[in-house]
């Protein structure tokens, strides 16, 4: 047996552990901060052999001890490289940070209720009323959701075609697209751009509230949409996801990119209104799209960049089959597309190091920017409009919605519409944060469609 699969078996063996330790130390105590330490206690107990045996197996650069510090977002995926599916281990640090999220909220006495504030600013955007003046979208839709493509990528030496593509007319684009995601990582990006609300505050919408019905980009199809992944629909509970944001067929084709997009055209070519396709090519550790590319880079490169860069590589060559259909008489010249990336992968620490490389060799890349790219086409869209400052991941729904002329009026959106120059923010970021969490966990948008 290997060792990936000793990782699993120990973790359905924790369960067991919990509720011998539990039963021997007798938690039965009134107090729920007690219940809590020791909860705690009992996870970093059995959590730390499982990293110990993680760290034996991946790439040096890929190994933390810290078992709750962010870099071990590097090692998780990793493991899921083997797995292609949500592994034992996968779901685990999910409970792994609800256990750390619970204790601190259990602490400060915190619940999802609504004070009257909040409801306010609810009912300043969210009109259930208005469901009978929704219009179908005018456009077919696409939304190209690039795992993890950062914005220093979009460079004339890494993503011709993209970066050329953002200077043409018809073209919205901004290089400082904040993230916006949580412990739902690629599926928190996903919910946000698909429906302008932001995740919950502790665990992920996908496993925790899949089953509710929320607004969408999508749901202005009229059924007529399609989600394309590239692996199984159970990772990150896709089927279920797709359906909740309005998606009404998820279809899963190859990994590469090249079949990714040659389906977008396909889909398009059928009829569906709107087309949402996830890569996978750039997945960490980034072999599978480096890989592909013919790329070359220089040999003095760290790997982790190098095999990134050409990721990106492979993925620009491919979308151009997309971008070129953009062209007059093309098969999209009339469609609306959105380009961003799902999250950003790059941790404090590595940052810090690509960039003294930069800095040595005079690479112009500004690997220290935490950002995200937006790229929209649409012929709605009149010369070349470049975003001037940061916005947020909750900006792309209220903004898609605008350019394609408001078709529903029901949900506005957290964000602004970046299209619009004299946009005001109606609400903060923070406050967005707590809003979205409590719309989501009291089921606020049921009515929504």
């Amino acid at each position: 047996m290997g060792l990936f699969e000793w990782f699993d078996l120990w973790y359905l063996a924790v369960p067991v552990i919990y509720a011998a330790a539990a039963f021997l130390l007798g938690i039965k105590s009134s107090s729920s901060s007690l219940r809590a330490l020791i909860t705690f206690a009992l996870c970093l107990a059995a959590h730390f052999p499982g990293m110990a045996m993680v760290n034996r197996a991946v790439p040096e650069e890929y190994r933390c001890f810290n078992p709750f510090s962010a870099k071990m977002h590097n090692v998780y995926p990793y493991i899921n490289d083997y797995c292609r599916e949500v592994s034992v281990a996968h779901l685990f640090i999910y409970d792994m940070s609800d256990v750390v999220r619970i204790l601190r909220n259990d602490e400060r006495n915190l619940d999802a209720t609504f004070r009257p504030d909040e409801m306010e600013d609810m009912a300043m955007l969210y009109h259930p009323e208005l469901k009978g003046e929704r219009k179908p979208i005018p456009d077919t839709v696409i939304i190209l959701l690039i795992e993890s493509l950062e914005s220093w990528a979009v460079h004339k030496d890494i993503m011709p075609n993209l970066e050329a593509f953002t200077h043409r007319d018809n073209v919205l684009y901004s290089s400082s697209l904040k993230p916006q995601i949580l412990a739902g990582t690629s599926s928190d990006g996903q919910f946000i751009i698909n429906t302008g609300i932001l995740p919950i505050d502790h665990g992920a919408i996908c496993f925790t509230y899949p089953e509710q019905t929320y607004p969408s980009i999508a749901a202005g199809s009229e059924g007529n949409a399609v989600m394309i992944i590239p692996h199984s629909d159970k990772v990150w509970n896709q089927k279920q996801m797709s359906l909740a944001e309005g998606y009404g067929t998820t279809v899963q084709v190859g990994e590469n990119d090249d079949e990714i997009f040659g389906s977008v055209l396909e889909y398009v070519g059928k009829g569906f209104r709107t087309v949402q396709a996830l890569t996978l090519s750039s997945h960490v550790p980034f072999t599978a799209g480096a890989a592909r590319s013919s790329l070359q880079t220089p040999q003095d490169m760290p790997l982790l960049m190098a095999n990134y860069v050409k990721c990106m590589n492979y993925t620009d060559e491919n979308m151009q089959a997309i971008l070129a259909q953009t062209e007059a008489g093309g098969l999209l010249h009339n469609a609306t597309i959105v380009i961003t990336g799902d999250h950003t992968i790059f941790y404090r620490d590595k940052r810090k190091s690509m960039k003294r490389y930069c800095s040595r060799t005079g690479l112009p890349y500004r690997v220290e920017d935490p950002y995200c790219p937006l790229i929209i086409y649409s012929p709605h869209i009149k010369g070349n409009r470049q975003v001037k400052g940061e916005c947020c991941q909750m900006d792309i729904y209220p903004t898609v919605m605008g350019i394609l002329g408001n078709p529903d009026p029901v949900w506005n959106g957290f964000g602004i519409n970046l299209a619009d120059e004299g946009a005001v923010r109606k609400v903060s970021e923070e406050r967005a944060m707590r809003l979205g969490n409590k719309s989501v966990r009291n089921n606020l948008f049921k009515d929504c469609r």
